[in-house]
């Protein structure tokens, strides 16, 4: 897969370290105040000048390795429960949360993420920003528990901007968070030292990724699942339509994609709109997998065990 080459080359530094030496969440990090606010804090944004990057990837590589873990649970769950063939709204709806996982797993290893941070963690925020006298004390200044878009910028000197992320709702926000992540992607390909046919072959997948997504604005694939979950729409319940597709349709279309080492192809446009979707939702797994191969190929002890007996071994049975 081509577009996993390139994207390993945005990477964190770290993320490829032996060993986990923290396993905590993203939101810890935050609040133990390795780094120094800057001017200009408001409610929505804050940038942070980063003293000590030690652990850093080790607290996203930790949330990888889970957020995988659940991407790789989801895809393999089978609905066999039901006599007809045609009731593929709930393989559709697992197909969905695996894809939903694998994105939020793939922004991390690159030092995006798409995180929530409740009361307690943006106290701890704004009390360092009141400490440095850069804001966290007024309405205007300070920050409230919501859904956050944060992203690690190497340096040197390192930093980070955190800022409210775009949308409602937290499956688009995560959405249109993972969008500015391949916005980003596209940025640092095109960079890259490898040849000119290698990285026009990667830019074609995020653009085709793009494309995808910004069908319905960004939130295409939460408004699918939407539609079939909570709208009942394109047949997937009794009495079921005639031209919707059925379960092994929608594991064929996903398995192809999902197992790895492809290029992602958009579907046809003639082609079923749950069809689509778990092509797309199969390529982000795919896609992470092939991610996880080689995170686990420098992995050791307890991280490896992680990687190879919890994250591969459960996408082997996709």
């Amino acid at each position: 897969m081509t577009l996993t080459i390139r994207s390993r080359e945005t990477w964190l530094k770290g993320i490829l370290a032996p060993k986990l030496k923290i396993d905590e969440p993203i939101r810890n990090w935050l609040a133990h105040g390795s780094w120094i606010p800057q001017a200009g804090m408001t409610n929505k944004k804050l940038v942070g000048e980063i003293y000590s990057t030690e652990h850093l990837s080790d607290y996203f590589a930790s949330e990888v390795i889970k957020l995988s873990i659940a991407a790789m649970s989801s895809a393999i769950h089978i609905e066999n429960n039901t006599a007809d063939k045609r009731s593929s709204a709930w393989q559709l709806v697992r197909y969905y949360y695996s894809a939903y996982y694998a994105a939020n797993a793939l922004m991390r290893l690159s030092g995006h993420a798409c995180t929530n941070l409740g009361a307690i963690d943006c106290t701890s925020i704004n009390t360092l920003a009141g400490l440095y006298s850069v804001g966290g004390n007024t309405t205007k200044d300070k920050l409230s528990g919501g859904v956050f878009h944060l992203k690690i910028n190497a340096g040197p000197p390192s930093s980070f901007r955190l800022s409210i992320a775009p949308g409602k709702g937290v499956h688009v926000q995560l959405w249109l968070v993972f969008l500015e992540y391949l916005k980003d992607l596209k940025a640092q390909i095109k960079l890259s030292p490898a040849p000119k046919v290698d990285i026009a072959k990667a830019i074609r997948e995020v653009e085709s990724l793009e494309r995808e997504f910004l069908r319905e604005g960004g939130g295409w694939l939460s408004d699918v699942r939407n539609a079939v979950n909570y709208r009942f729409e394109h047949g997937a319940w009794y009495p079921f339509d005639p031209s919707s597709v059925d379960r092994a349709e929608l594991r064929s279309s996903f398995k192809v994609n999902a197992l790895g080492g492809t290029i992602f192809s958009p579907s046809a446009g003639a082609d079923h709109e749950l069809t689509r979707a778990v092509r797309v939702c199969g390529f982000l797994v795919g896609w992470l997998t092939d991610s996880l191969v080689i995170m686990g190929s420098t992995a050791r002890d307890g991280k490896k065990t992680l990687i190879t007996q919890g994250v591969l071994e459960l996408s082997s049975k996709i």
